[in-house]
């Protein structure tokens, strides 16, 4: 037999015997599985749906995802006037805030007015929210818009 340099190999061939060794058995000593049961998995997936939906409603309840502004005295906040009407396209190209507002007012029925008339609107959008499409006038011209029921 040839000389054997590695004392590793060595002692490995001078004790194998055939059919001894499990390498089955070998893995699970030393790696043994981790088997997580289905209910565990459905319980921490519950949990942390709840943890979710209670952190929405807390954050909506709180007024921390939805903050209201104060309506001046004297008029009614937007979100009172809103009516639900059906999704319309509007497009306006350099029109005259006033222009704009009246055409809106009378989409939904209400009387809009504006701190500063002189600014003109270019804009393409659908909308079914008045609200929504205040906000957006109100940022893009910097103006406040005032909404009161016709």
């Amino acid at each position: 037999m040839k000389e054997i340099k590695d004392k590793s190999l060595e002692f490995v061939l001078h004790h194998y015997q055939h059919g001894k060794f499990d390498t089955q058995k070998a893995l699970r000593k030393v790696a043994p599985a981790k088997v997580i049961p289905l209910w565990r998995k459905v319980a921490v997936a519950a949990s942390f749906t709840l943890l979710l939906l209670a952190g929405a409603y807390a954050a909506f309840t709180t007024g921390f995802l939805s903050p209201a502004e104060e309506p001046v005295k004297g008029e009614q906040p937007a979100a009172t006037t809103t009516v639900a009407r059906a999704p319309q396209h509007f497009h306006f190209d350099n029109t005259p805030l006033p222009e704009v507002l009246k055409t809106l007012g009378d989409h939904y029925q209400v009387t809009l007015t504006a701190d500063k008339t002189d600014k003109h609107l270019t804009a393409d959008f659908d909308s079914d929210n008045l609200e929504q499409t205040i906000e957006m006038i109100e940022h893009v011209l910097e103006v406040k818009i005032t909404v009161s029921k016709k």
